[in-house]
């Protein structure tokens, strides 16, 4: 029963760091985790375990191994903008359809668009730029400090990153040759 009580903890608590409304949260313990051990590139990572003080309380250790779980957890849900370029566009297209599916079922139903769901107005590059600058970026980041391994998932980020504003310099330029046709 105890072994089954803390698996069914770290599931819910593991899903629950999925949910976009507690990324802060995540980033923030992994942060002052970084900060307690002294961690950089992945030194010292296995210290957020072996201190005495986790070490002689099983609830402490229990926290903090459920906070790199939690960090695991969130980056791979967001990562699509941290894998190879083809593979995050394909990853990318796939979530659109699926945001774009649900504003036409909103509009439909007589609903508010929800916030990248309108095939109309939604600007791909543009959304992604912020989604990268703002959400995934920081959280590659930070999981690269924590596991050094994982900076080259950072990268990927950089470069999509760049594929997309670059993509958004393309529209501008676009727009503008057609704006001077008219």
């Amino acid at each position: 029963p105890e072994e089954f009580r803390i698996c069914r903890r770290r599931m819910i608590e593991g899903v629950l760091a999925t949910d976009m409304a507690n990324h802060q949260s995540v980033l923030s313990n992994i942060k002052a985790k970084i900060a307690s051990f002294n961690i950089n590139k992945g030194n010292n990572f296995e210290s957020i375990f072996k201190s005495k003080e986790i070490q002689s309380n099983l609830s402490k250790l229990f926290e903090a191994q459920q906070g790199v779980l939690n960090m695991l957890i969130h980056s791979a849900d967001i990562s699509n903008p941290a894998k190879p370029d083809k593979i995050s566009e394909a990853w990318t297209k796939r979530v659109y359809d699926e945001f774009f599916v649900q504003g036409d079922m909103e509009k439909e139903m007589g609903l508010p668009i929800s916030n990248f769901c309108d095939r109309n107005t939604t600007n791909i590059n543009k959304a992604m730029i912020g989604f990268i600058n703002y959400v995934v970026l920081p959280t590659f980041d930070l999981l690269s400090t924590l596991i050094w391994e994982a900076a080259e998932y950072r990268d990927h980020c950089k470069a999509n990153l760049k594929k997309y504003q670059n993509n958004v310099k393309k529209e501008e330029r676009e727009a503008k040759m057609n704006k001077k046709k008219k």
